[in-house]
């Protein structure tokens, strides 16, 4: 891979439990890494379809250690990637932060059109009970 960016996810703390997710509608290959957690999370787009595609690969994760969670987000072409970042605080309904959500909107595409889905990535945190 060729194209890659690596993301801190600066708000997840130890002991959260981590949900990813991605799909694609573009002609690249990629791999999405999430790392410093256990199991490391990795997704996958192994062909150059273009047609609208899940990742395969883990899903789910826990903060185990105090170093830092990165998504590392590698793609199979030589443009030059944009990624758009949104992050959302889960909140209970006394307004308690419960987690966080992270949504990752990637144009990667050789002829850069400006239309941010070639990738979506979702990764979804929430604090452990205790």
């Amino acid at each position: 891979m060729n194209n890659e960016r690596f993301i801190v996810l600066e708000h997840v703390k130890k002991g959260d439990i981590i949900f990813v997710e991605a799909c694609s509608q573009c002609a690249s290959k990629a791999k999405i890494t999430l790392e410093g957690v256990s199991p490391t999370v990795e997704l996958v787009k192994s062909t150059n379809n273009c047609n609208l595609t899940r990742l395969e690969g883990g899903y789910s994760a826990e903060k185990t250690d105090d170093g830092p969670v990165q998504l590392k987000i590698s793609i199979d072409n030589g443009s030059k990637m944009k990624v758009i970042k949104n992050g959302t605080i889960l909140s209970d309904i006394e307004g308690k932060e419960k987690g966080i959500q992270y949504v990752f909107n990637i144009e990667d595409h050789e002829n850069l059109d400006n239309d941010f889905n070639d990738y979506f990535i979702s990764v979804v945190t929430w604090h452990k009970k205790n």
